[in-house]
C-alpha cells in the first residue's frame, strides 16, 4: 500500500505511521499454510501448515538474544544456535526450558 515499508527487522509500517492497531479477521493462506481463528486449522489450533516436502523453521537466535526477549508469552519456543543447550527452548511461564538432545531421528 501507500508509504509501506519495513519499519525494523520484524515490522512492517503501514502509510504514515500514524496508524496504531491494525485489526484483521477471517482466513488467511497460502503456499501451505493457514492462519484462522476458527476449526479449519485442528479446532485446537489457530494455524496450519501442510507439506509433505518442507518442514517447519522457527525464529532462530543465540543464547543472548533468547534471554533478552522481554516478557516472553507462556509457549513461546525459539532454536537457540550457539552454546552447549543448541536446540529448542520454550517459557513455561516462569522461565526458559530446553526440550534437550533427544535422540537421532530415523
Amino acid at each position: 500500500g501507500y508509504n509501506a515499508k519495513v519499519a525494523a527487522s520484524n515490522s512492517i509500517q503501514l502509510g504514515n505511521g500514524s496508524v496504531t492497531l491494525v485489526n484483521t479477521a477471517g482466513k488467511y493462506s497460502g503456499k501451505g499454510v493457514s492462519v484462522t481463528d476458527n476449526s479449519t486449522a485442528g479446532g485446537s489450533a489457530i494455524i496450519s501448515m501442510n507439506s509433505t516436502s518442507k518442514g517447519m523453521l522457527m525464529p532462530r537466535m543465540t543464547q543472548n538474544q533468547r534471554k533478552a526477549i522481554g516478557s516472553p508469552a507462556t509457549g513461546l519456543m525459539v532454536y537457540q544456535t550457539d552454546n552447549t543447550q543448541k536446540g529448542v527452548h520454550f517459557y513455561d511461564g516462569s522461565g526458559w526450558r530446553y526440550l534437550g538432545v533427544g535422540v537421532a531421528s530415523n
